[in-house]
């Protein structure tokens, strides 16, 4: 029989366990149940999922933009879009984005709001 120390890692929020340092860092910083990923607006009757599209590039061929769907977030009182708070951690996510063909922006949620 072998027997193996090691150390291991949890999250400070989820408890997951990680072997890695580096793993766990990088989810604690997403996890879902870490306080700075959550925002009021997401308890707020006024914040509406909308469907969008944002920019990835240009076509190699034609040399058009290339679009990819996503989601937003439209706050039906402040008649604003945000971005999910999680987006922070993409590369190259616009601030800019297509819904229903007029490009908007999109700010970062609030984490207060006056509305709730």
């Amino acid at each position: 029989m072998q027997v193996i120390e090691t150390t291991i890692f949890k999250c400070d929020f989820c408890k997951k366990i990680y072997l890695r340092s580096f793993d766990c860092k990088r989810h604690e910083e997403r996890c879902a149940k870490n306080p700075i990923n959550h925002r009021p607006c997401f308890n707020c009757g006024n914040l509406k999922q909308v469907d969008c599209e944002y920019e990835v590039g240009d076509n190699y061929y034609t040399g058009e933009p290339e679009y990819r769907p996503s989601k937003t977030f439209f706050c039906k009182e402040r008649k604003l879009y945000f971005k999910h708070p999680k987006t922070r951690f993409l590369q190259n996510f616009s601030d800019w984005v297509l819904v229903n063909n007029e490009e908007t922006e999109q700010k970062e949620m609030p984490t207060v709001c006056y509305l709730v």
